[in-house]
């Protein structure tokens, strides 16, 4: 899919590079675990209904703290929030993959979740601003579409990586995980976080000057 209105400049394509990649991750995760909920029963001794939050816990996560990510990256800068939320997420997926008991398992998808719901819609918010008002409905596109087709895709990729263990499922997110922070802190500029509110007088409003001479 080609931009509109010409080739993107380098730093905007390693802008789109990061978030696309980071989130393909999120979608992805969402779906490619159920294909090794068996190999996981197995291995821990579970039944289906504690198997089942292995999915819950990542998608109760993924609800509970997204409408958060907006809010940090109002206070903290939405590069800094981005970056930190793969982070998360990309440390979780290793908790995952090293888990050594069902609870912690589950403890470590809903730590990746959460940082899931920080970098999807920052992902989002991020290539929007940018490449532009002139490509916004672009880029909405081409991060939906990626999206999307990684969350049809990960049961079949899953089926793939389950041939050497189910632990590969997260452990496939590190190497995206490092190549998304490594193009993000070299290519997504910080943004400015919002300024404190200022404080009310109690004279009237925020700022007021009621001096006067003479």
């Amino acid at each position: 899919m080609s931009a509109p209105g010409g080739s993107l400049d380098r730093r905007r394509r390693g802008v789109l590079a990061s978030t696309l990649a980071a989130n393909a991750l999120v979608f992805f995760d969402q779906t490619a675990v159920t294909v090794a909920l068996p190999a996981i029963g197995r291995e821990f001794g579970a039944d289906p209904d504690e198997l089942h939050w292995t999915i819950t816990a990542y998608l109760l996560a993924l609800a509970v703290f997204m409408s958060v990510a907006a809010r940090l990256a109002d206070h903290l800068g939405r590069r800094r929030v981005f970056l930190g939320g793969l982070a998360v997420f990309g440390v979780a997926s290793a908790l995952c993959a090293a888990a050594p008991t069902l609870p912690l398992l589950l403890a470590a998808r809903f730590v990746q979740g959460v940082g899931g719901a920080i970098v999807a819609p920052l992902a989002l918010s991020t290539t929007v601003r940018t490449v532009g008002n002139a490509r916004r409905g672009w880029a909405i596109g081409l991060l939906s579409t990626g999206g999307t087709s990684f969350l049809v895709l990960g049961p079949a990729l899953a089926g793939v990586l389950l041939d050497s263990g189910w632990r590969w499922l997260f452990l496939v997110n590190l190497p995206v995980v490092v190549f998304a922070l490594v193009v993000g802190v070299r290519w997504i500029t910080p943004s400015r976080a919002a300024p404190p509110a200022a404080p009310r007088s109690r004279s009237g409003g925020a700022g007021s000057c009621c001096c006067s001479s003479g």
